[in-house]
């Protein structure tokens, strides 16, 4: 499954795709930051299937503040963060959740 996962720009997927109706449903800005995204030359993990999209996910960087832990803290550095996340209601069984977070890792 990992080799199926391939790095793409946003500008090679359309917002239009029924992928991310549910997105846009739940999130009023969405099709603003996707395109804002597109424009930036942005790029995210994609899983299609019969040039259908199957999974999605952006991960960005960010200056994160120290993480607090029950014995110890992260120190503030540099780190990378899934921003986006979502795979396809129709992909059960196909594992993509698991294949979705190794890849992030």
């Amino acid at each position: 499954m990992l080799n199926k996962f391939n790095w793409i720009c946003f500008s090679d997927c359309s917002v239009d795709d029924e992928f991310f109706d549910s997105l846009k449903s739940d999130y009023e800005e969405f099709p603003i930051w996707f395109n804002r995204k597109s424009a930036e030359g942005a790029k995210a993990f994609v899983y299609k299937e019969k040039d259908a999209i199957k999974a999605f996910i952006y991960l960005k960087r960010e200056y994160s503040e120290a993480i607090e832990l029950t014995d110890r803290a992260l120190p503030p550095e540099p780190r990378i963060k899934i921003g986006t996340l979502k795979i396809s209601d129709n992909s059960q069984g196909m594992r993509l959740g698991e294949g979705a977070i190794g890849v992030s890792l």
